[in-house]
Order: C-alpha cells, then sequence, then structure tokens
C-alpha cells in the first residue's frame, strides 16, 4: 500500500474527513478519521465560503498530523437539497435501416451532453437502454434501426453547488482531486452487482437532508434528495420542554422510530437546564418515541414518493439498504419495512476493506466518506519532487595528486618565466 486518499464531507452539522489507503486489489486500510463543527454549510449548500474554509483547513491539519503526511489533495462530495434527476431523450430517424456504429453513438452523446437547463446545471449523467424501431435494446451499437432514441439519466443541481464548493477551496492549500455526487458515491460503494440487477433503493439519513438512488435491471433509475433529517427530529423532541443539546442526546440513547416497540415505557429524567433552573425535567420514553415516530413516518412519505416516480416501486427485489447517522435509530429498520413492504438491510462497508484495516472507523455516520475514499484513484499525498541537484549530484572534490620530482621542476621552471613576464 502506497497510495493516500483522502476524502473531505462537508456535511451540515460537521466536517469531516479520512485518510486511506487503498492495496492492488482496490481494498482500503483507514489510517484516520477526524472531524469538525460544521460553520457556513446548510442543507449541504455552502452560504459561507470562508466560514467554511476555515473548518476545512483545521480538519486537513488535524488529517496530517494523524497519519504524518502532507496532503495536496482532496476528494469532495456534491450534496444538498437541490440535487435531483431527470430522464432526457435524444431521437434521431434515418431514411432507411442504418447500423448504429460508434461514431452515430458518439453523436447522441455529444447531443445530451450540450443540453441546455435553466437555472440548472447537470452535474453527472448516467446511459440508459436505448429504444428502437419501439423496441427496448441495453446495448445498441452494431444493431440496425430507423430511429432510434438514446435514454440517459440527468443527475442536476443548482448551478452555484459546485461553483461555492470551489470558491471554498480555493482558500486552502490542497486542490480537489475529484468532485463527486455524493448520494451516488455512497450507494455504489454499499450495493452489490447482484443487488443493482434485482433492483434496490438506497437511503441516506444525514442530518439535514435525506438521499435516495434507486437502481433496477443494472441501472441508475432515479437521484433524489429530502430536504429533512436528524436534526428535524431532534428540532421536534425540542418541545418537550428540553434544551437542543438534551434533545439530541435523547434522540441518540433513548429514541424509538416506533412506538409500537415500547413495550415497556421508562421515565427518562433531564438533568439541570437553563429551561427548568434546579428542577429536574422528566421526559416519558413512549411520548419521545411518538415524536420521533412522526417525523420520520412525513419523511418516508416523501422518499416512497420518489421511489414511485421512478416508476420502478415494484421491482425492487433487493429491497431497501439504509445507511447514515439517522440510520443507527432504533426502530427504524422495522418502520422503514411497514412503510415500504419491502425487507431492508443496514448498509456494511466491511467488503470494502483489507485483512489489516482497523473496523472502529468504519459506522453509518462515515458512509460519504467511505464512498468517496473507495471511488477515489488520485494519490492525494504531497511528493516531493528530485531537484536537478539530486538527479545530477556534484562528485565529491577529488584529493590532489602528490607531484613528482618532474612535475616540481616544471613547476618551478614556470613560475620563474610569469615572474619575468611580469618584471
Amino acid at each position: 500500500m502506497s497510495e493516500y486518499i483522502v476524502a473531505i464531507d462537508l456535511g451540515s452539522s460537521k466536517i469531516a474527513g479520512m485518510v486511506a489507503q487503498k492495496d492492488s486489489k482496490g481494498l482500503l486500510k483507514i489510517l484516520a478519521v477526524e472531524s469538525e463543527k460544521s460553520v457556513g454549510i446548510s442543507r449541504g449548500l455552502i452560504n459561507n465560503p470562508s466560514e467554511a474554509a476555515h473548518c476545512v483547513g483545521r480538519l486537513v491539519k488535524k488529517l496530517q498530523n494523524r497519519v504524518n503526511i502532507e496532503i495536496g489533495k482532496i476528494y469532495v462530495g456534491r450534496g444538498g437539497h437541490t440535487l435531483k434527476s431527470a430522464v432526457n431523450e435524444v431521437p434521431r430517424f434515418f431514411d432507411s435501416d442504418t447500423e448504429l456504429t460508434k461514431e452515430i453513438l458518439k453523436s447522441l452523446d455529444e447531443k445530451n451532453d450540450s443540453l441546455e437547463l435553466e437555472n440548472l446545471k447537470a452535474y453527472e449523467n448516467f446511459e440508459q437502454e436505448s429504444v428502437l424501431d419501439g423496441q427496448v435494446q441495453a446495448n445498441p451499437l452494431g444493431c440496425v434501426c430507423k430511429h432510434v432514441v438514446a435514454r440517459y439519466l440527468l443527475v442536476l443541481g443548482k448551478k452555484e453547488l459546485d461553483d461555492r464548493i470551489c470558491s471554498c477551496l480555493e482558500r486552502i492549500p490542497q486542490e480537489y482531486a475529484g468532485l463527486l455526487t455524493s448520494p451516488i458515491a455512497i450507494s455504489e460503494s454499499l450495493i452489490t452487482s447482484h443487488e443493482k440487477e434485482l433492483g434496490c433503493a438506497v437511503i441516506d439519513f444525514g442530518a439535514e437532508t435525506t438521499s435516495v438512488v434507486v437502481y433496477a435491471k443494472n441501472y441508475m433509475r432515479h437521484v433524489a434528495v429530502v430536504p429533512f433529517g436528524g436534526q428535524s427530529i431532534s428540532k421536534d423532541i425540542e418541545d418537550l420542554q428540553v434544551t437542543a443539546p438534551d434533545a439530541e442526546n435523547l434522540k441518540k440513547a433513548y429514541g424509538n422510530a416506533l412506538v409500537a416497540l415500547e413495550t415497556q415505557p421508562k421515565t427518562i429524567t433531564v438533568p439541570e437546564s437553563p429551561l427548568h433552573g434546579k428542577n429536574e425535567h422528566k421526559v416519558q420514553t413512549r411520548t419521545l418515541a411518538t415524536v420521533i415516530e412522526a417525523r420520520i413516518d412525513e419523511i418516508l412519505e416523501m422518499v416512497c414518493m420518489e421511489i414511485d416516480k421512478s416508476t420502478y416501486a415494484k421491482q425492487l427485489r433487493a429491497g431497501i439498504i439504509i445507511t447514515g447517522g439517522g440510520s443507527q435509530l432504533k426502530g427504524l429498520s422495522e418502520l422503514v419495512e411497514l412503510k415500504t413492504g419491502m425487507k431492508v438491510r443496514q448498509g456494511n462497508f466491511d467488503h470494502l476493506l483489507s485483512d489489516i484495516s482497523d473496523k472502529q472507523y468504519i459506522s453509518p455516520t462515515h458512509a460519504l466518506l467511505m464512498g468517496l475514499v473507495n471511488a477515489g484513484n488520485e494519490d492525494c499525498q504531497v511528493i516531493e519532487k528530485e531537484t536537478e541537484k539530486d538527479l545530477n549530484p556534484v562528485a565529491p572534490p577529488s584529493k590532489p595528486k602528490k607531484k613528482n620530482l618532474w612535475g616540481k621542476m616544471a613547476e618551478s621552471l614556470f613560475k620563474d618565466m610569469e615572474e619575468e613576464d611580469f618584471n
């Protein structure tokens, strides 16, 4: 292992970073994970590049100190609630039966790439099946037809999404090795080729957003982001007359996404707080679960709507994979199963790791970081270039040769001649 892959997650609640080494088989050894409280970022969109850059700068220094290397490049994920997908169709008619050559298919790709969008930008596009004379064809190269419709899945977002990320990174010494779409980087690192063929959906429960990516018949079919996440749940819990920090702690320690699982309700005593002075405040676990379930149910309603929009809701035979920090909430898998009627599994990244990697860094909270380092293929370490002096070292001075008798006589003779000339 020699190459170092460095990834940065520009999250709304925290900015996190990971350093990993990748071996010849593409397996990862995670070396370090660090984080900083997020400033200047909301719902995945940077609204204060200067403050965000300060956070990233501090984070990179932490990572450098942990692994004792100089970081020159970083992989960054683009996310945010404006991301969505749309299918674009590029038709072409022929006067007679025509064989689809590489040149014809390339011209269709170029026409798709030149599509102009108002207030949006196509950040990525993925080929879908083509339609030849009304028949679906996965591999059109070499086929003969009179009418072809090339189909593409475009991943769209606000035009300023990448601009603001670049504006942030311009303020730090490191360059970016790549900007990858966050929901896609996560899902591609989690699912198997078998699940992609059978059909599945990957749901990432983040702090301020929840993303969903749908696959079916070996193709990515739909990408969407819902503008609600774990922080929305914590905000609702504050209505139980607790502070924001207490709400977050209650959610993590006692939260349950499904009220029906609260078969033995308990009473939680909240420590002294500015809201209640020295008086203790009590919260029932069943009440807490009621608040949590109501919000998650709303989020899942929107997720299910997006899955329906993909038109493949009934073809997801491999079910649903959940990940992200919010996916660790007790009872969430059961609630997702009830809501969707599909089997659910927690995303696992163990298959990406080498035998010598420490699994302590692997957590659903680090889903994006794992997706980024898995996709990364460029060494992010600064390697000092050999200088010209190093390449052409100066030979050490040789020892002066001893003069023999004839050498001494000649030297004396030339010295006498020089003195005569000057006189």
